[in-house]
């Protein structure tokens, strides 16, 4: 199946429906508690039992709570209205389920930046605002939180930019979001926490609870998922490759990054789909080198730890930090952690790479997925009526290039002229016949040049309104630029489900 980023004005994507996803989840539970499956030497329904008493007790829910467990997950950002449509239906399901935001902040962002139309001149631009920087390969979670007075710069160059737009609600929302950071920017030391604190206030889902992936790595039962990868190392990067492999040739993408890239071999070393972490939280990818006696864990082209049985391996892996690249993140999350997990569409669509390395890997049937997403508008004045003019003034404008004789009154003797050679000419006219016709059109032209002149410049003028149309239509500006009522009822619109 393939996934398609709902275009329209306040279309949603949902699959499964709002109906069928605690069902879906009920299901994928029983099946997964029932797979003889293991992970590396334990079994996966201890694993999944294990982490399930961890995150309801994370939760404040009840330990015996038999509610199946939904999640979904993103990096702390400034997200687009389509991303938070993904806390809207857990947020909807709640009551049935207990429902988590995984929140990724094993990210890197080196800029934070945001888009923010504005209107200069007669046409719409799109201007990119950087509201934080964090070093290089740092993780989100070890950023610190943006200078106050640096964010609230840009916080002001975004509203002025905002205001270019001569629309109140616009700016209502962004005093809205500039009062929340007041009230919560001086509670939280990291930008991954200063982040999700802002969003959760913009945007409020009670229902739904915020889990940092940060502490499902520092578990026991994320440390033997990540041991399991590293002593079979050689396996799980042929499965990992062959996996991706299969995704590019069925939908012939061409880039070998795409959707991410496979794991290297570097001479006798070989990579494993974990980030390490040292202590200023700086990134580096995993990789072991056996020499038969002893296995070494590299930091890259550092060596962190060794080991030659799964009980040293066990003891080196509480010393260091590691955290899952993003397929093994989502197969650790949807094997071991969730009931059913909700993607957006590029997740969706990627993650069907994921579901080949858990059938060819462990010989398990995938868990069933869901995926949300919308597309919201702006609080602005739109012309729907726009795209169908440009196409009525386009198709007036080849009428009047190639039947000019149209936009004459009848009795225009140039029009009769035409009248007359077509009719003498009959089914096939001579190339001399041709000639006179096209003659005739010639002449027709100068005679509505300025009709012409007109619909051609409706057409450009349309064109233009239409092209700053689509522009202001696009879906990946910031929440914060959407009043909340504009969202909430983006989100319960009637509208039609694309797949």
């Amino acid at each position: 199946m393939h996934f398609v980023v709902p275009t329209r004005p306040n279309e949603r994507l949902l699959v499964p429906s709002l109906g069928e996803l605690v069902p879906v989840a009920i299901a994928n539970r029983e099946r997964l508690d029932a797979a003889l499956v293991s992970i590396g030497p334990t079994p996966l329904v201890e694993l999944r039992a294990r982490l399930r008493r961890r995150v309801l007790a994370l939760c404040k829910c009840d330990a015996d709570d038999e509610r199946p467990l939904i999640a979904t997950g993103h990096q702390p950002g400034l997200p687009h209205p389509g991303i938070l449509y993904k806390h809207d239906v857990l947020n909807q399901v709640g009551r049935e389920a207990v429902c988590v935001n995984v929140v990724v902040e094993s990210d890197t962002a080196e800029t934070l930046s945001v888009k923010v139309p504005a209107r200069r001149g007669n046409t719409i631009a799109i201007a990119k605002i950087a509201m934080a920087r964090t070093p290089r390969r740092m993780v989100l979670a070890r950023a610190p939180k943006p200078d106050r007075r640096a964010f609230e710069a840009q916080l002001s160059e975004v509203r002025r930019t905002a205001a270019r737009l001569d629309s109140d609600d616009v700016l209502d929302a962004l005093d809205r979001f500039a009062a929340i950071h007041r009230e919560e920017y001086p509670q939280h030391e990291s930008l991954a926490a200063m982040l999700t604190a802002y969003r959760r206030r913009y945007f409020p889902t009670p229902h739904v609870y915020e889990v940092p992936l940060t502490v499902l790595c520092e578990t026991d039962e994320f440390r033997a998922f990540a041991a399991a990868l590293i002593q079979d190392a050689g396996g799980f990067l042929a499965a990992h490759n062959n996996a991706l492999d299969q995704h590019r040739r069925a939908r012939r993408i061409r880039t070998r990054v795409n959707p991410f890239p496979d794991l290297r071999r570097d001479g006798a070393r070989l990579e494993v789909p974990l980030w390490h972490l040292d202590d200023e939280g700086f990134r580096s990818p995993v990789y072991v080198q056996s020499d038969g006696n002893k296995t070494t864990l590299f930091a890259y082209r550092t060596a962190v730890g060794e080991f030659r049985t799964r009980g040293e391996l066990d003891e080196l892996l509480p010393t260091i930090q590691l955290r899952p690249k993003a397929l093994t993140l989502t197969m650790f999350i949807r094997l071991c952690v969730t009931d059913v997990f909700v993607h957006g569409v590029s997740g969706g669509n990627y993650d069907q790479a994921t579901d080949a390395i858990i059938r060819d890997y462990l010989g398990l049937e995938p868990p069933t997925c869901g995926v949300a997403s919308l597309t919201a508008r702006l609080p602005l004045d739109f012309d729907d009526t726009l795209d169908e003019r440009v196409r009525e003034l386009a198709y007036r404008a080849r009428r009047m290039t190639w039947n000019p004789d149209e936009f004459v009154p009848e009795s225009n003797p140039l029009r009769l002229e035409k009248r007359r050679i077509l009719a003498a000419a009959g089914a096939r006219p001579t190339r001399h016949e041709h000639e006179q016709i096209d003659s005739v059109r010639h002449r027709l032209l100068g005679t509505i040049a300025d009709d012409r002149r007109s619909n051609d410049e409706a057409l450009a003028q349309a064109r233009q309104a239409l092209k700053d149309q689509q522009r202001l239509s696009a879906r990946d500006f910031p929440y914060f630029l959407y009043p909340l009522p504009v969202l909430q009822a983006a989100m319960a619109a009637e509208t039609p489900c694309a797949g």
